[in-house]
């Protein structure tokens, strides 16, 4: 039985069958052109981030890095384009209850639907331990998103602290 795909995931690469990627094929290219392009009015961000802050006091600002693409060079390694967002952008454009207008726009005038959006990379391990139980975390009350909710262990990773 083949399963449902989830209209909310797109899968943006695989590694070909029978390969590995291990650490010395994954590059990082960080560029300004992989940041989302602005949109139309912009103070639409400031006022999904405002009523969040509303809800949520708990929430901060802070500087992600933009999942862009995902490709493999003519070294055969895996190349991940990320540009610069913020946590204020990804609420903002991803969490926005317009999402499906900014998504729609971004296709119809760059035929990409993710230009608009913040699209902040997260990062996420699945642990299974030695007696073959697997690893939840309970997410806070006061995060911006699946807040109280099982989870894998993850995050998001800071620009600031990269090497």
């Amino acid at each position: 039985m083949e399963a449902t795909p989830d209209p909310d995931v797109d899968v943006m690469f695989v590694v070909p069958n029978g390969s590995f990627a291990g650490a010395e094929k994954l590059k990082v290219n960080i560029q300004e052109k992989f940041n989302r392009d602005p949109l139309p009015n912009e103070s639409d961000i400031e006022k999904v981030w405002n009523a969040a802050t509303l809800r949520n006091p708990a929430l901060w600002n802070g500087t992600k890095f933009r999942l862009h693409s995902i490709n493999q060079n003519d070294r055969e390694e895996i190349v991940f384009n990320l540009g610069i967002t913020s946590y204020k952008e990804f609420i903002g454009t991803n969490w926005s209850p317009d999402v499906k207008h900014l998504r729609d726009m971004g296709e119809k005038q760059y035929g990409n639907s993710q230009t608009y959006m913040s699209d902040a990379l997260g990062v996420g391990a699945l642990v299974v331990t030695s007696d073959n139980q697997i690893i939840l975390i309970r997410r806070s009350s006061s995060v911006g998103e699946a807040n109280g909710l099982y989870d894998i262990p993850g995050g998001h990773p800071e620009p600031q602290v990269r090497k």
